[in-house]
C-alpha cells in the first residue's frame, strides 16, 4: 500500500514557532486540482542534515606503575 503525499515549503521559508520547515499534504489527481480540490494535510516536515563522522577520543593513556617499594630486596 502507497499513500502519494506532496511536501510545501512555509510560505516565508522561515521555520515555524515548532521548527517545521513546511508542510505534507495528500496528493490529489490531476482532475481534482484542477476542481479547486486540495489534498488533507498529513503533518509537518522538518530538514534533517545528515551527521558528519565524528573522529573517535584518542584512548585515555595508562596510568604509571607505581615504583616498587622492594628496591632494598627484602619480600615484606
Amino acid at each position: 500500500m502507497y499513500l502519494d503525499v506532496a511536501l510545501f515549503d512555509n510560505k516565508d521559508g522561515q521555520k515555524s514557532q515548532y521548527g517545521d520547515d513546511g508542510f505534507v499534504v495528500q496528493k490529489v489527481s490531476k482532475e481534482a486540482r484542477q476542481r479547486g480540490e486540495k489534498g488533507p494535510i498529513v503533518g509537518n516536515w522538518r530538514f534533517v542534515e545528515e551527521k558528519q563522522a565524528s573522529t573517535p577520543a584518542p584512548a585515555p593513556k595508562a596510568a604509571p606503575k607505581p615504583a616498587d617499594d622492594d628496591e632494598d630486596g627484602v619480600p615484606f
